[in-house]
């Protein structure tokens, strides 16, 4: 198990389930007889187990750990334990409503919390109150979002957590920009690019250039638009399909080729955010997007570019672009 938390913080998720199934076959079969060391063991291989399928996107294999736990976790589970069985399930609910969390998911991350609010380890507190304020920002509750994002980043700052740093810097500026606060976005993208160099990591470099796309479109800086757009292909093949987020960069693509001209291109852009396994977006906000893909079917490039320029509205109004 422990061989198996090294290869998935280098994002080897193939190995590190290998190592996780040969833990499992190890312990054999559920035993209600077995004594509580055997049980916690075994909850945390299902943990484990759980989190490396999240990283792959892998739902039915979240959904199976989910069914193998929901029976034993709270009998003989320890109260960090219970948390992060609270936290898999919140995980699995932002894979399956594709990040547009509903009530279970967000009562899950809630419970997360809860349940280890009183535990001495804030590391472990970190983990948790980042993903309630990971799951907040996708329902679109920015100001709790906020709230709990800057909770882990105080937590993590005060026993050197900067893994939890850096994600807590890269998703508040996705609340913020939500919000339209672009003074706030670049503050927060600099301190996150800071702090990826001082941790020689591009884990995050998909979000954070991103982000400065948009703010150069704020700003009305084309070159500096175009300059990130001109990464973007690199960008994708090696970095962001790990992300289901694409929409930071290709609503500001959107929008810069649709002023320039360029319809194929910004309705390429526009059915790309289409695409699963990508993030879903606010239903007015997809609406238009598919409104675009019909008036592109028609061939009309009048009809195309009129619904491109709503699109834009409608992405601005909804805090996307």
């Amino acid at each position: 198990r422990k061989l198996a938390r090294v290869e998935e913080r280098q994002s080897n998720y193939v190995e590190a389930a290998e190592h996780l199934q040969s833990a499992e076959a190890a312990l054999r079969e559920p035993d209600t007889d077995a004594p509580s060391a055997w049980w916690h063991e075994w909850i945390d291989i299902q943990i484990a187990l759980s989190f490396v399928h999240y990283w792959q996107g892998d739902l039915p294999g979240m959904s199976a750990v989910d069914t193998r736990l929901d029976p034993v976790f709270e009998a003989w589970g320890t109260p960090i334990q219970c948390s992060q069985v609270h936290a898999a399930r919140a995980r699995s609910g932002l894979r399956q409503t594709g990040y547009r969390p509903d009530a279970v998911t967000i009562a899950s991350a809630e419970r997360a919390v809860a349940t280890l609010e009183d535990h001495p380890d804030e590391f472990l507190l970190a983990e948790i109150v980042f993903l309630l304020g990971f799951t907040q920002l996708w329902a679109d509750r920015f100001t709790e979002a906020g709230k709990s994002l800057e909770r882990c980043l105080r937590i993590s700052r005060r026993v050197g957590d900067l893994a939890h740093q850096l994600r807590s810097l890269v998703y508040h500026s996705v609340v913020q920009r939500r919000l339209g606060n672009v003074a706030r976005v670049g503050q927060l993208n600099e301190d996150a690019r800071e702090l990826m160099q001082q941790l020689r990591s591009d884990e995050y470099l998909p979000v954070v250039q991103a982000q400065n796309a948009w703010l150069a479109w704020c700003r009305e800086d084309r070159p500096g638009v175009r300059a990130v757009l001109d990464e973007s292909p690199l960008m994708s093949s090696e970095l962001v399909s790990r992300f289901p987020f694409q929409w930071l960069l290709l609503w500001v693509k959107l929008a810069t080729d649709t002023v320039d001209g360029n319809l194929s291109g910004a309705t390429e852009a526009a059915a790309a955010m289409l695409k699963p396994p990508l993030a879903r977006q606010r239903e007015d906000v997809e609406e238009q997007l598919h409104r675009i893909a019909a008036a592109d079917s028609g061939g009309d490039p009048a009809e195309v570019r009129r619904e491109l320029d709503r699109a834009m509205e409608v992405a601005h109004a909804a805090g996307y672009l």
